[in-house]
């Protein structure tokens, strides 16, 4: 039943409305000047009017679906962004820890240790300085990095015991590296050696903590004249 008065209703509103059309003048010209014209030329003008009608009527569905086919797009784009930041998230998230950052002092107490393992006695632990590697290889290395640095001196070591400790300081950590080995035959004893190892601890600057913006008119308040002040 609404329906029904629903069609009713559109009925009359398109009757009305060309009544209206055919009430004005423009359309009482239109069809003058069409009448006017010749058979031929009345059935070309209805052959165009129709073209008119089918192309309007054929354009707005197209119109359509072109819109929707962008708007797919720029969503399967989206959802292609959306996926790659979830794998991005996810290798990011399965990546080792950083490795353990290894200082100075450490490297002297592992050298100690090596000395301890070998059973070095205490006069072929030579001296431990720390040096600055940026200072002896500028430009070689980013100015970015720490590298602080470390030469350990052994005297009267044998080749088992130069490659034993070698080896000990090479397995210290990711960030720890020997940089040189200075090897030197003792005058009493040319079969045993003077070694000095070169190592350096290449560390990455601490990151500076986040800036955490104030209240917002907290600087206004303590810059304004008088702001602090009580009366009397």
């Amino acid at each position: 039943m609404a329906l029904d008065d629903t069609r009713d209703r559109l009925k009359e509103q398109v009757q009305a409305l060309l009544g209206r059309i055919q009430e004005s003048s423009a359309w009482n010209q239109i069809v003058e000047k069409y009448q006017d014209q010749s058979p031929g030329a009345q059935k070309a003008i209805l052959f165009a009017s129709g073209a008119l009608i089918a192309l309007i009527l054929l354009a707005v569905p197209y119109i359509f679906y072109s819109s929707s086919e962008t708007y797919l797009e720029d969503f399967e784009n989206r959802k292609a962004i959306i996926r790659e930041a979830y794998r991005v998230n996810h290798d990011v998230s399965a990546l080792p820890p950083s490795p353990r950052l290894i200082d100075v002092n450490e490297i002297r107490n592992i050298a100690q240790s090596a000395a301890s393992t070998q059973r070095l006695q205490p006069d072929q632990s030579g001296p431990i300085t720390e040096f600055d590697n940026l200072a002896r290889k500028p430009g070689f290395i980013p100015k970015g990095l720490k590298q602080n640095g470390a030469s350990v001196a052994f005297m009267k070591l044998n080749l088992d015991q130069i490659m034993q400790i070698g080896q000990r300081f090479q397995t210290m950590g990711p960030t720890v590296k020997m940089t040189g080995v200075r090897i030197q035959a003792t005058p009493e004893d040319p079969h045993y050696f003077n070694v000095t190892y070169d190592l350096v601890a290449f560390n990455l600057p601490p990151e500076p903590a986040p800036k955490t913006p104030g209240r917002p008119g907290a600087a206004r308040s303590a810059n304004r004249p008088g702001a602090g002040e009580t009366g009397d």
